[in-house]
């Protein structure tokens, strides 16, 4: 206990209401703090129904103890606090006695909390013993568990498909990303002209008087291993002409590579060849 009083000291101690005082305080203290681990509405004893009447007991309400005078059943419990008097010395009778204690009440009592919110408090040897019931049957159903690998056969309520939700994703969040538009080396737009033409003069062109030509479109990459993806534009207001020229990409090296051209008659055109290079 926090606190005593040495009552082995001989000659008589005299006693007042100081003495008495600690003596109260010291086990007021010690019996609130034990209360308030119990919690609030909890049956510590007693208070048992038995062929429509209650028993006595204890309970503690709100981190308190207090008696339970039981009776016959009603639905709700209340907190009484009775008092008493006592004679003093000079012939005055003053309030000094407290009594609190917890009874039923009836249902229209509106201070009055429902009995059946009251939960039994199971003694030590009963809880220790559930816990260690709960921990060995976790620790067995952990290594069920464990162990157990399902066949797929066996799952009940399986959905018949698992298309996933709309939802959206960063960039920089995809593994391994294809690298789409960061590949585009370069791009340009070379003049073709008339392609089957015997008056062609670009030194580019090779059979340029033949319905089948070359033409060596040049850049400064340095390498062949890349894609070139481009198409033929009309530059003349004869575009019934100028549609009359298909291509087709020939041979690709480190610095230019061959746009094979076919004209189907041998009208005049006027065309440019717009494209972009890829690196493979």
């Amino acid at each position: 206990m926090y606190k005593k009083i040495d009552f082995s000291k001989l000659e008589g101690l005299a006693v007042f209401q100081g003495t008495l005082d600690f003596l109260q305080i010291c086990y007021e203290n010690t019996f609130s703090a034990i209360a308030k681990v119990l919690g609030d509405k909890v049956i510590i004893s007693g208070a048992e129904l038995i062929n429509g009447s209650y028993t006595e007991g204890w309970i503690c309400l709100n981190g308190e103890l207090l008696p339970f005078t039981g009776g016959l059943q009603q639905p709700k419990i209340v907190v009484e606090q009775l008092a008493d008097t006592e004679l003093f010395g000079d012939d005055s009778i003053q309030t000094v006695y407290f009594t609190r204690r917890a009874k039923l009440a009836s249902a229209s009592n509106v201070d009055g909390i429902a009995i059946e919110d009251f939960k039994r408090l199971s003694n030590l040897q009963i809880i220790t013993r559930d816990v260690a019931n709960l921990k060995n049957d976790l620790g067995n159903l952990e290594d069920a568990f464990s162990k157990y690998k399902p066949d797929w056969n066996n799952i009940q309520n399986k959905p018949d498909t698992f298309a996933p939700s709309a939802h959206k994703h960063k960039w920089a969040d995809i593994t391994d990303p294809p690298e789409i538009g960061v590949q585009i080396v370069y791009k340009a737009s070379v003049r073709v002209g008339d392609p089957g033409s015997s008056s062609q003069t670009n030194p580019k062109f090779q059979d340029a008087a033949s319905p089948d030509s070359r033409l060596y479109v040049y850049h400064n990459l340095g390498y062949s291993n890349y894609m070139v993806i481009g198409s033929l534009r009309s530059i003349s207001s004869n575009w019934n002409d100028d549609d009359d020229v298909f291509h087709m990409i020939g041979k690709c090296n480190n610095d230019y590579f061959e746009l094979l051209l076919r004209e189907v008659n041998n009208l005049s055109q006027n065309l440019q060849f717009d494209y972009v290079i890829i690196k493979m």
